[in-house]
């Protein structure tokens, strides 16, 4: 019996320490977010701007009404049209140059002003292998590990970014019918 009366007091103590956590931001710093990409690929480019977010919010503002401006070393300017709320892309098509400088200049519509310190690619890595193998992730979740050869003649290059679009095909096999 004392047993018991011990493992229900336990249990009743162990209950009573669950209490819910009401998470809210003490400060909050209203930040520009800026989302860009510059590729050798002759395209047009997008740039995203949005506001930084309360904790306890989940959706991002949109910037809207900016000025958006990319500037070579050359002083050649490519400029970027809102598309969507927050969504900047560039009004001609055009790709970076290795060993070019670019920077980025954005002007929001209250007239703040950011800009990018000049940067550039000095070499370019090319992809020889994409394949894909079962395996585990570090839960043990059976899944497909994808992966990715690739060459970098200079050996300078030390960051990647890959983008994939993940798509589920399904065939239906039937038997004939008689």
């Amino acid at each position: 019996m004392k047993k018991y009366l011990i493992s229900i007091l336990i249990f009743t103590g162990l209950m009573a320490c669950v209490e819910p956590f009401e998470f809210e931001t003490e400060t909050f710093e209203n930040a520009l977010v800026i989302q860009a990409s510059l590729t050798n690929e002759n395209k047009q480019h997008t740039v995203l701007l949005s506001r930084s977010v309360r904790f306890e919010d989940s959706i991002a503002a949109p910037e809207r009404n900016a000025q958006v401006i990319i500037r070579d070393e050359m002083q050649s300017e490519f400029s970027f049209q809102e598309t969507a709320p927050g969504t900047y892309e560039s009004v001609a098509a055009f790709s970076a140059v290795m060993g070019v400088k670019y920077s980025l200049e954005v002007r929001t519509a209250d007239g703040t002003t950011y800009t990018s310190e000049p940067e550039s690619f000095e070499s370019e890595s090319e992809v020889t292998n994409v394949y894909a193998e079962r395996g585990e992730n570090a839960n043990g979740e059976e899944g497909m590990n994808i992966y990715l050869d690739g060459v970098d003649d200079s050996g300078n290059s030390n960051y990647y970014r890959y983008e994939y679009e993940e798509t589920l095909s399904l065939i239906h096999i039937s038997e004939p019918t008689r």
